[in-house]
This record gives structure tokens, C-alpha cells and sequence, in this order.
């Protein structure tokens, strides 16, 4: 099992992001939301053991920012800076 944590913060504020979309790259099956406090967590069935495996590539989307992607390792609190969109 691969677990991951983190939060989501606006680039510019630093304010939680609630409501984002946060899901594996290669498997968009394995994700979730962020909840009000900005936090989010995935738990993604792993081909191999628990230890050594990779980090995940883990994507983040809400309307009026830019996607963005980060590698997260296995285990780690993660702290993702979304930017707004110029729309």
C-alpha cells in the first residue's frame, strides 16, 4: 500500500485550497479532495512492498488555477503551491 499526505495552498496567499482534485498520473482511479483545510490523502494499491517503492506522481487540478503535478514520496507530507489561472 502507498500512502500519501499533504496539503494544498494558493501560491500567492498561501491560503488552504479546499475542493481540489488530486489524483495518481497513472492510475486516476486512486484519488480524492482536498478538504477545507486544504489537506488531501491517497491510498494507492503497490505492485511491490511497502518500503523501496517509488514516488508517485500525483496531479492537482481546480478550476481557476493551474494544473499541476509533484512527486511525492511514499509516506511524506507533501506541501503543493497551486497558481491562479490568468483568466
Amino acid at each position: 500500500m502507498q500512502d500519501i499526505y499533504g496539503i494544498v495552498l494558493d501560491a500567492e496567499t498561501l491560503q488552504p485550497i479546499n475542493s481540489v482534485y488530486v489524483y495518481k498520473h497513472s492510475n486516476e482511479d486512486d484519488f480524492g479532495y482536498t478538504d477545507a483545510q486544504g489537506h488531501f490523502e491517497i491510498n494507492s494499491i503497490s505492485g511491490g512492498l511497502s518500503f523501496g517503492c517509488p514516488p508517485m506522481t500525483v496531479m492537482f487540478k481546480k478550476n481557476g488555477y493551474e494544473v499541476d503535478s509533484a512527486e511525492i514520496e511514499v509516506g511524506a507530507h507533501a506541501k503543493v503551491y497551486l497558481n491562479k489561472t490568468g483568466d
